[in-house]
């Protein structure tokens, strides 16, 4: 019998979604998730009012990050946030055998 199991594709940053076909723990068929079209992808920024996400503006979204960035970094007196993308396979291997933060920026 055939199952299907959704993952991400792990070729680069992107994180594509696939649907693998399994039989008998070997995977037999892959296929990518038109993850463009799906009904449930989100088109417009939330932001987290009063403890529900709220639809916004990509102004307000980007404004509301900044400022949460910013109260964190005064709480945490130094850096909060990094960033990481893994562009290929041979990357994520890379990943596996380096420290964590192969590639990073800090605000």
């Amino acid at each position: 019998m055939i199952r299907t199991t959704r993952t991400t594709c792990p070729f680069c940053g992107v994180g594509c979604g696939m649907a693998l076909g399994v039989e008998d723990g070997r995977v037999i068929d892959v296929r990518p998730l038109r993850f463009l079209a799906d009904p449930e992808r989100l088109t417009t920024p939330l932001v987290r009012r009063g403890g529900r996400l709220e639809p916004v503006a990509w102004k307000t979204a980007l404004e509301a990050a900044v400022a949460a960035l910013g109260t964190a970094q005064q709480v945490r007196d130094g850096p909060v946030f990094s960033y990481a993308e893994l562009r290929r396979l041979p990357d994520a291997f890379l990943a596996l055998e380096q420290p964590p933060a192969v590639a990073a920026a800090v605000c």
